[in-house]
Parts: structure tokens; sequence; C-alpha cells
């Protein structure tokens, strides 16, 4: 059987928060570089295709693809639309997804 030192079960510990330390320092970097250089029209096609395509996807059944609706929010703080726009979506049959809850 392996003994696991000490460090190693530190290590473990604090990984995810170096990780996002460095995800945090990585992402300032790059809005940085492309803030004082800009960015190619190829640069932000494919910047942006990583972008939609990285974390969770959500999959709706097939037979919803006509149902379903997007309601972006601004981000405001204080914005009630979606407390008052859920449930007319839902009671006209239409399905949507709130993304400002974590899932």
């Amino acid at each position: 059987m392996k003994m696991v030192s000490s460090a190693d079960k530190q290590y473990k510990i604090l990984q995810p928060s170096i990780l996002a330390y460095c995800m945090t320092v990585m992402a300032g970097a790059l809005l940085m570089a492309i803030r004082l250089r800009g960015m190619t029209d190829d640069e932000v096609v494919h910047l942006t295709r990583c972008m939609t395509t990285s974390g969770h996807q959500l999959r709706w059944p097939e037979q919803w693809r006509h149902l379903v609706v997007d309601k972006h929010s601004t981000g405001g703080v204080g914005d009630k639309t979606s407390l008052v726009l859920a449930p007319a979506l839902a009671a006209c049959g239409l399905k949507a997804r709130l993304l400002s809850v974590d899932f």
C-alpha cells in the first residue's frame, strides 16, 4: 500500500484553488492583451466558437425544438424581468431555462 505524504494531501486540497487563481490571472492577461493589441476577425471567430462550446451545454428534447425560448439578462442588480417573464412563458407552453441560476 502506498503511503500518501502530508504534502501530497495538502497539494490535492489546494490544487483547485491554485488552478482557479491561475485561470483568473491568465484570463486577466488575455483581456489585457486583447485590449492593447485587438483581435483579427479570425481570432474573434475562433474565440467565440471556443466559448460557445465550453462549459455546460443544455440538451433539450427534440420534440421541444419549436417551444424553446431564451431570455438574456443585462445582469443589472434588481432585474425583475425574469420573475414576471418566466411564468408568462410557461403559461404559453414555452420552455425557458433562466441561466442566471447556477446548476
